[in-house]
């Protein structure tokens, strides 16, 4: 929109640039939604709904940028992809599995165990207060029931620590869980402790035994295929050159001498000055000449093939 009714044609071509994005950034917007979804998934199921229709909206909305808003971005490859696969996305189903477990074998959560029907010396009415202050009356017949406290999240639990949470360690006398609620905690429990040690298998596989793989064997293997064509020999070809990206120019700043370089090589050419313009060397005067003498800037060096080379 704004491109065309620019004043410059420099200014023109810096609406033209497209926005930067992070890769990193958009990664953490995926897993931050995956990872709240999967923890708290037990008690708020429908967020599986949100989380299908939040990356939904995420994918087109980037896709759409990618293809008109943002400027290309550096060429990063599949790790970050991978790592994320791996390693982030494997802790997220633990973190479901365990939470899973606990919360489930903590059901009510309202820490009140039945101790059968209340005691006489509690039947009749009896006067009270409220938290407001105001009075209230309060009647207590035979047939109300009576409860004592128990603790229910395991969670909480610190002497020992529990793990899994199962029905077997709820406290002797204080037992809460029903029937169902006793196998269903069983299955959960020792699921999650088998997608734990799972996950552990894979970061062990990823971590350790990659380590020691690379000590011991040799893992490099070469990409793409052996071609008859010389570098030097290409119609385009760019090698790495110094320099500084700034958003108020269209070129990026040179940040090393350029005198017996091939500027084919820079992988830029700007149609209305020359190289030395978007070197910051000439910036300030007597620079180049302190350079010579102290190195301030970047050395690049091109050595042209020879015929003994070919």
């Amino acid at each position: 929109i704004l491109g065309p009714r620019a004043l410059g044609q420099k200014r023109m071509n810096l609406n033209f640039r497209g926005d930067t994005y992070l890769m990193s950034e958009r990664y953490t917007d995926m897993t931050k939604v995956i990872f709240l979804t999967l923890f708290y998934a037990d008690i708020y199921p429908a967020g599986f709904f949100f989380a299908a229709l939040t990356l939904f909206i995420h994918y087109w909305s980037d896709k759409f940028r990618l293809f008109y808003q943002w400027g290309p971005g550096p060429l990063i490859g599949p790790r970050i992809s991978r790592l994320s696969r791996t390693y982030f996305f494997s802790a997220c189903l633990v973190a479901f599995s365990v939470m899973m477990a606990y919360r489930f074998a903590g059901f009510t959560f309202d820490n009140a165990c039945f101790d059968g029907v209340v005691s006489p010396s509690y039947v009749g009415t009896f006067n009270a207060t409220d938290g407001a202050g105001d009075p209230v009356m309060i009647t207590i017949d035979e047939t109300s029931h009576q409860y004592f406290f128990c603790l229910m999240d395991m969670m909480r639990y610190t002497s020992p620590h529990v793990y899994p949470p199962i029905p077997r360690f709820q406290p002797k006398g204080k037992e809460w869980m029903t029937s169902d609620q006793e196998r269903a905690a069983k299955f959960l429990g020792w699921g999650s402790v088998g997608v734990t040690a799972l996950v552990v298998l894979v970061y062990f596989h990823g971590i350790v035994f990659s380590f020691l793989k690379k000590i011991f064997f040799t893992t490099y293997q070469p990409l793409g295929r052996v071609s008859d064509e010389d570098f030097s020999e290409l119609k385009e070809r760019q090698a790495y050159i110094p320099s500084v990206q700034h958003g108020n120019f269209n070129y990026p700043l040179l940040a090393c001498p350029t005198d017996g370089l091939n500027t084919s090589l820079i992988g830029w050419h700007d149609p209305l000055h020359d190289y030395n313009f978007h070197n910051l060397i000439y910036d300030i005067p007597g620079l180049e000449e302190l350079n010579e003498h102290k190195r301030i800037f970047s050395i690049v060096e091109y050595y042209p093939p020879t015929a003994s080379d070919e």
